[in-house]
């Protein structure tokens, strides 16, 4: 497999999808707590 760094749109979108991802399943376990006092 070549090294293909001309692709960091591609590598930065993954990570912003995840990035995304993981702080909307963070905050929506953190406010369920929080209504679930």
């Amino acid at each position: 497999m070549k090294q293909e760094e001309k692709r960091p749109i591609g590598a930065l979108l993954v990570v912003g999808v995840l990035t995304l991802f993981i702080l909307t399943f963070w905050l929506f376990t953190y406010f369920l707590h929080l209504t679930r006092g």
